[in-house]
């Protein structure tokens, strides 16, 4: 993709703002057409807004993502997304996901995913795991093309976490 990993350490902001991808990304972990992984882990802001990704990602194992592979903010800092969308063929082996593989501590708001999955586990036409997040407003078009366990054609598997007005289609 175009970042490996991107991370908060100090106070401060991060802002990705409208950018496309049309990759095609083989790797072992933490893949996504845009990054591995995006993560806040310190004091303040990460904030993805108007981002779009096209292509295949591949993994070998874990974490992988049409727009990244694991998607994570804290208890304290949320990481915010609007207005993200995809059309990608994403295949893993754990947490799998045409938005993302895993997800925790995300605001997700107005999402449009369409694309192809396949994964062992958590695998989802949206996210294949989601903790503690909010989801708004977002829709998934994927066709599964293969899983194993916990496929949900919006969230793989889902965690103290909330789902308003968001619907899936295969």
């Amino acid at each position: 993709g175009l970042f490996g990993k991107i991370s908060n350490t100090y106070t401060g902001i991060i802002k990705l703002e409208n950018l496309d991808s049309n990759a095609k990304v083989n790797a072992n972990s933490y893949v996504g057409a845009l990054a591995g992984n995006i993560a806040n882990v310190s004091v303040g802001d990460i904030t993805l807004n108007k981002l779009f990704a096209k292509g295949q990602v591949n993994a070998s194992n874990d974490f992988v993502g049409g727009i990244a592979g694991a998607l994570s903010g804290t208890l304290s800092n949320n990481l915010t997304a609007d207005e993200l969308s995809s059309d990608v063929e994403v295949n893993g082996r754990n947490y799998t996901g045409v938005l993302t593989g895993k997800a925790d501590y995300l605001v997700l708001n107005n999402a449009a995913i369409t694309g192809k999955i396949g994964g062992l586990n958590y695998t989802g036409g949206l996210i294949g795991q989601a903790n503690n997040s909010v989801i708004n407003h977002t829709y998934a078009y994927a066709k599964p093309i293969d899983y194993l366990n916990n496929y949900g054609g919006l969230i793989g598997n889902i965690s103290n976490t909330t789902v308003n007005d968001s619907y899936y289609s295969d």
